[in-house]
């Protein structure tokens, strides 16, 4: 509801749990607006690898209940964000930093990138916020 109001854009949601939206409108006023908000139930990599339309912002939050990110989390995957972007696109990707994979997902992140890309690991200040804490890297690929 909040991506829908900031940005004033339709918005195209993939969830691979049919349960989510359901959750999502019931309990967190997701709108039945479907002139601004797709949902489409199935797997995240599968859509943006199938082709289609681009997008201005691409946001990835996808763990399974074991806090697994699967094909979310995959070069073919950041190589298919990267080409379903417009040119001033933005993405972000929620990553555990705590995980012991952190540092092998910067380096899938980053691999497919012809742009500067920094990676930020970001906390929750009190007031429930997500705030940048500091920055990995800078890099830039050609």
């Amino acid at each position: 509801e909040h991506t829908l109001e900031s940005f004033g854009a339709p918005a195209t949601v993939v969830e691979i749990n049919p349960q989510v939206e359901f959750i999502a409108r019931q309990f967190f006023k997701l709108p039945n607006d479907p002139q601004r908000l797709d949902v489409v139930i199935g797997c995240g990599a599968d859509y943006v690898l199938g082709g289609g339309r681009g997008f201005d912002l691409i946001l990835v939050d996808g763990f399974d209940p074991e806090a697994r990110t699967g094909p979310l989390d995959t070069i073919p995957f950041y190589q298919g964000c990267r080409a379903r972007l417009s040119d001033d696109g933005l993405f972000g990707v929620n990553l555990l930093g705590r995980d012991r994979n952190f540092p092998a997902s910067v380096d899938r992140l980053t691999a497919p990138s012809k742009s500067t890309v920094q990676p930020a690991v970001c906390m929750r200040a009190p007031n429930g916020d997500f705030a940048p804490r500091k920055m990995l890297s800078e890099t830039t690929t050609t």
